[in-house]
């Protein structure tokens, strides 16, 4: 095995210290920056908690480039401003953060820095009190690849109503953290019910969703929370659940063994999931090089009629020790009454499902695979995993990948390539935005989309001062206020003609704000320094609603109409409909001729915008690309597209010859008749074997009931492992050959692990049968 083996032992044993902390957060390990002893193990981690209000953010910053694999990272407490730019900067810069979660922290909103975290996906933000989630959803709209968020509420009244205005969220997660319900009994024999969650869905517009999930944590939420949910947000129902915005996520189907039961709580060996037509032959290729040949209507209910639906392959690769110890996958084999352990030369591990269901491989079916080996030796045979005995059974010797055998992706039409094309060159297309829309949605300055953010925007406002600029975007204004004697805000909306013509309507009428507001409240809250971008009048019994639009948000002041007589009083307008009347005429007949240079293509002045989301960009290339597929292609979904444009992508990237697990190994043709744990392997024959009844100690106490043992040798690719089954961790068996480079891992029925590393072993001259404690 390859020396790094070692420190990917060590960053598995840190994060599993730290799991049990974070399970509700994370479904892998978490490593706390501030025990990390040895920089080998850096590489290696993928979650990181990090305690903001110590020095651990500079020395992250000073170790940041270590970190290549860090995927989440855990955010505790509070720093001040200049503490939270240095550590987003650090994080901006890594794109394999896709999510942050903020814990026992005490910022309203989010703190400075945050913006253009492109690369993040997910946030949680947990045990945080303060926070005003009206401000921070303004925020988020700063983040255009925000996928998922998962938030503590402790009612549903804490939560803005915009919430579908987060054009790209897929889902949101409300925890409930209120735990005692006012109906609830709280006399002593009360008893503390399990948490419930609730499925709701957001209208995002334009036919696009988000799931929403909202758990009470008490089992229940009083019943006006649960109208006031209704009412925000609709139930999911069996006539949505057909819906688009479901995703591949909610498809993850896992599939449950007996025998196999991994260590450690939380940590186990990704799936990669393709989702392919199954009325079609698919080719799959893995990132260590192996391809999967699915033929053509493969897959059968479990009553046996053929699979028809859009199917989900689970797939995953076990390839070095760490992968078979976290697995949980027995490496032992008993034939003819005598146990072996197995040494593998690569395990693999294949399933298929429809939405969360289970299907099987049709009687007449096999699904050929090119399965890339971690050895060149030839004594390896091929084995599949049988749960009901716990053991292995024995298929064949794998042969050798010949140009007959070897499997070659078909690219079907020059569809792929007018895909990818497009993918890569930011196309713009017509905007057929309708005029209504435009002007509820803050992507649009008057009728003009914005194409950068509001930050932007602004600087570019006072730096420029361009003529245009200031005639879209700060061309509503608020004037002539002045204070009654009765305490009442008179005032006046201007706007050019050219651009809100409607207006003229309201020439030389005033407005009396009838909320309870001061002029100097007033001034203060209406008064913009840059003007509003777009103005709206609607009746509201005899009175109006003056509606304002600036770059984030939209404002409303509730008014009377009004003249001023000859001694400069206000007075009631008693024909405020047929005004309104006029004002509606005008602005319907600016919507139609928009509307209609729209739909010819004619709205030159922001005919085109150009794509920014890379979801908009997927499904605009592939509308493009359909018009030249060829049947077969023509079949897939868009779904399905995704996982065959990845595919040929992988495929023409060469990584079958050029993945890290090539060098100096064979390609394996198999031929697989069912779903299951597949295995190439080979009896493990230790040399120089030792038996040693073992006891542990560790942080200077004594382990009186170990759970499991394990021992791997750098140099061979397997796991011995020793437990309750066909094993006991105090009788263990290894190599002391001089060669050997043992590890010893010891876990505990809490998931606490102890390590006995190679260098301790070397120390002791064990001998056969003798009693020794093993200090973790």
């Amino acid at each position: 095995m390859k020396t790094k083996t070692m420190s990917k032992m060590f960053a598995l044993a840190l994060s599993i210290a730290n799991v049990f902390c974070f399970s509700q957060q994370a479904t892998t390990g978490v490593c706390n920056l501030g025990e990390i002893k040895n920089d080998s193990i850096i590489p290696y981690i993928v979650s990181l908690h990090i305690n903001c209000s110590s020095n651990e953010i500079t020395t992250f910053e000073n170790r940041a480039n270590q970190f290549v694999s860090l995927k989440c990272m855990f955010l505790e407490g509070d720093t001040d401003a200049a503490g939270w730019n240095t550590l987003f900067k650090e994080i901006k810069i890594k794109p394999s953060i896709k999510e942050i979660v903020f814990t026992q922290n005490t910022f309203e909103s989010l703190p400075p820095g945050y913006e253009n975290l492109y690369n993040v996906e997910k946030i949680n933000i947990c045990n945080n009190d303060g926070m005003n989630y009206v401000e921070t959803f303004q925020q988020f709209k700063d983040l255009p690849n925000l996928r998922e968020l998962t938030l503590d509420v402790y009612t549903i009244y804490d939560l803005p109503d915009n919430i579908g205005e987060l054009k790209n969220l897929l889902t949101i997660h409300l925890i409930n953290k209120d735990e005692y319900i006012s109906s609830a009994d709280t006399s002593s024999n009360f008893e503390i019910k399990k948490p419930v969650t609730y499925d709701f869905y957001v209208y995002k517009g334009n036919n696009n969703f988000a799931a929403l999930k909202y758990t009470a944590t008490a089992g229940e939420i009083d019943s006006d929370e649960y109208l006031e949910l209704k009412k925000r947000f609709k139930p999911t129902n069996l006539s949505f659940a057909n819906s688009s915005f479901i995703s591949s996520k909610e498809e993850n189907y896992t599939p449950t063994y007996n025998n196999v039961k991994p260590p450690i709580k939380g940590l186990d060996v990704e799936h990669r999931r393709f989702t392919i037509n199954p009325q079609i032959e698919n080719v799959l290729v893995y990132p260590s090089g192996t391809k999967i040949k699915v033929p053509a209507n493969a897959f059968v209910h479990k009553d046996g009629k053929p699979v028809n639906e859009t199917v989900t392959l689970n797939y995953r690769e076990f390839r070095d020790p760490i992968d078979i110890l976290v697995s949980g996958i027995p490496m032992k084999y008993d034939s003819s009454g005598v146990t072996n352990d197995f040494e593998s030369a690569g395990m693999f591990e294949l399933t298929a499902s429809i939405k969360n269901e289970p299907v099987s491989l049709a009687p007449n079916k096999k699904i050929d695979m090119n399965f890339k080996t971690t050895s060149v030796d030839s004594t390896y045979n091929f084995y599949v995993y049988n749960d009901s005995s716990g053991n292995w059974n024995y298929i064949n010797k794998p042969a050798v990948a010949t140009n007959s055998t070897l499997i070659n992706l078909k690219i079907y039409s020059d569809a792929f390539r007018t895909y990818r094309n497009l993918l890569v060159s930011k196309p713009r297309i017509p905007d057929t935005t309708t005029f209504v829309n435009r002007f509820w949605s803050t992507e649009y300055v008057h009728t003009t989309r914005i194409d950068t953010t509001y930050t932007e925007q602004r600087k570019k406002y006072f730096k420029k001062r361009m003529q245009w600029f200031e005639r879209y975007y700060s061309d509503v204004k608020v004037c002539a206020v002045r204070k009654m004697k009765d305490g009442k805000v008179l005032f006046k909306v201007k706007s050019c003609f050219e651009n809100n013509p409607e207006l003229n309507a309201y020439t030389n009428l005033y407005f009396v704000c009838t909320d309870n507001i001061t002029a100097n409240q007033f001034k203060k809250k209406y008064l913009h320094q840059l003007g509003y971008n777009d103005v709206r009048i609607r009746m509201n019994g005899d009175n109006v609603e003056i509606i304002l639009k600036d770059y984030k948000t939209f404002k409303t002041i509730n008014a009377e109409v009004a003249t001023i007589d000859y001694k400069g009083k206000p007075q009631n307008v008693r024909y405020v409909n047929k005004v309104n009347k006029v004002y509606n005429k005008r602005l319907a007949y600016r919507e139609r001729v928009f509307n209609k240079s729209i739909r010819k293509g004619r709205n030159w002045k922001d005919g085109f915008i150009q794509l920014t989301d890379s979801n908009e960009v997927k499904k605009y290339a592939y509308a493009k690309a359909e018009k030249i597929m060829s049947d077969v292609e023509k079949q897939m979904t868009f779904a399905e597209w995704l996982t065959y444009y990845e595919q040929v992508t992988a495929n023409e990237k060469g990584i079958l010859n050029n993945s890290a697990a090539s060098a100096g190994n064979l390609i394996e043709s198999l031929a697989l008749d069912g779903m299951g744990i597949y295995n190439c392997d080979q009896i493990l024959r230790i040399k120089e074997p030792v038996n040693v009844l073992a006891s542990y100690r560790k942080d200077s106490s004594k382990v009186n009931k170990p759970a499991t043992t394990y021992i791997i040798d750098k140099k061979i690719n397997g796991v011995l492992c020793y437990n309750s089954y066909k094993g006991r961790p105090t009788d263990i068996a290894f190599s002391k050959s001089e060669n050997a480079q043992n590890i010893l891992i010891e876990v505990d029925d809490f998931g606490k692990v102890g390590i006995y590393k190679t260098n301790d072993f070397k120390k002791h001259d064990f001998k056969d049968k003798e009693n020794f404690e093993f200090n973790l």
